[in-house]
């Protein structure tokens, strides 16, 4: 994770960054995005586009391949992560393009600006809007891949 110092607003070096470790459970769904991701969905936003994908999905899936059942949808498949990933993306530049076409959009960055700046930012923060999807699963339950 990256600290920014409390004199630069865009000094995204990797000198500064911190190494954190999580500890994650079965089930769980990390998110690992660039700054258009996040500058541009709270995330709230990003939240409930992941429960709203995992009910769509536990209506679609009761067994998992990965041999689990019944849970509240554990996501455990490449196909899911890719097609979060997109949706997530989506959001975000959906939020770019309302603010761009004057729709009114609330985001991260508009408070940050203000914080910052004391000034408004209107719309939402155009750049590059990229994220990755894992799923925290159980590695018995992975096919094995052999290297040739």
């Amino acid at each position: 994770m990256l600290k920014k110092s409390p004199a630069a607003i865009c000094n995204d070096k990797p000198s500064v960054s911190e190494k954190v470790d999580l500890k994650i459970e079965l089930g769980d769904v990390i998110i690992t995005a660039t700054d258009g991701i996040y500058d541009n969905l709270f995330n709230r936003e990003i939240h409930d586009i992941i429960e709203c994908y995992k009910r769509e999905r536990f209506c679609l899936k009761r067994e998992f391949k990965c041999g689990l059942k019944g849970s509240p949808c554990l996501l455990s498949e490449p196909e899911e992560a890719e097609e979060l990933a997109r949706r997530i993306c989506r959001a975000a530049r959906a939020k770019v393009d309302d603010g761009m076409a004057k729709k009114s959009v609330q985001t991260p960055y508009q408070r940050k600006f203000k914080k910052t700046y004391n000034e408004c930012w209107e719309g939402g923060k155009e750049d590059d809007i990229t994220a990755v999807v894992t799923f925290a699963v159980l590695a018995q339950s992975l096919p094995l891949q052999r290297k040739n």
